[in-house]
């Protein structure tokens, strides 16, 4: 009996191993080490799943240098959690950085993501849940030397803008992916500062947990939270964790969602 429980144990663990080392993968392929060449800009990253939790999510983030030598950057986020969103967050990340590299238009982009979006909710809603799965995404394509910046976006929050201050651009905007074949989503163009930076968010970090169950950062709390980084042109990777590190600080829970 005792080495029928000692087997039964290893093989639990070891299945929570698959589990966690599929966890990765997955998570791996949805924020990957972005590098990109570019004399003009940097590029820096940061990823915090929610809670600690080993259940698959669909935020993605990715950057490319485009042909024309302008640099394209999306950041988008699957509703929900579990294999479906994972696997649409990836495939749509796959398909922008594909069309990115071909040059295609910002709207043409979204466009093809909105159509990946239905044919992947059509089939989410043949399963076991019954949902259909809608994204969020934000894409812009940055000429650093001509300092210009324009933006598409999908339901997803719009960048801040570093400069003088740090405010957040603004734009209406345009329908979240799956909800129908034909939306539209115009772009939107920003004539950039000298001494210039953009932050892509998720809606993870403004609706992170800073006291009770009903206050949350914001997007003004991020502001004030960048705008001490900024003053130093603190824009590190590790400067990014740090930033999600002072928001959860103290509050393990502090962050619910991707």
């Amino acid at each position: 009996e005792h080495a029928a429980v000692a087997l039964a144990q290893a093989q639990r663990n070891q299945a929570q191993q698959d589990v966690a080392a599929l966890y990765r993968r997955f998570q791996a392929s949805l924020s990957p080490t972005v590098t990109v060449e570019s004399p003009h800009l940097k590029v820096a990253t940061c990823y915090r799943p929610g809670e600690g939790r080993m259940l698959l999510g669909g935020a993605f983030i990715d950057a490319v240098t485009r042909p024309n030598g302008s640099v394209a950057a999306v950041i988008g986020d699957v509703t929900g959690h579990g294999p479906d969103a994972a696997a649409l967050g990836s495939s749509l990340r796959a398909a922008w950085r594909a069309l990115a590299l071909r040059g295609a238009s910002l709207q043409a982009s979204m466009k093809t993501l909105n159509s990946l979006t239905l044919d992947e909710s059509d089939r989410a809603e043949q399963g076991e849940l019954g949902l259909g799965l809608l994204a969020t995404v934000c894409a812009v394509e940055i000429d650093a030397a001509g300092r210009r910046a324009r933006f598409v976006h999908a339901g997803h929050p719009m960048p801040l803008l570093l400069g003088q201050d740090v405010a957040q651009v603004a734009h209406t905007p345009g329908m979240m992916l799956g909800v129908e074949q034909y939306g539209d989503w115009p772009p939107h163009e920003i004539t950039l500062p000298a001494d210039w930076g953009l932050l892509l968010f998720s809606d993870g970090i403004v609706e992170a947990r800073t006291g009770d169950a009903h206050d949350r950062l914001g997007v003004d709390g991020l502001r004030a939270a960048l705008a001490g980084l900024w003053r130093r042109r603190a824009t590190s990777s590790a400067d990014l964790q740090s930033l999600v590190d002072a928001v959860q600080a103290g509050r393990p829970d502090a962050l619910a969602d991707d």
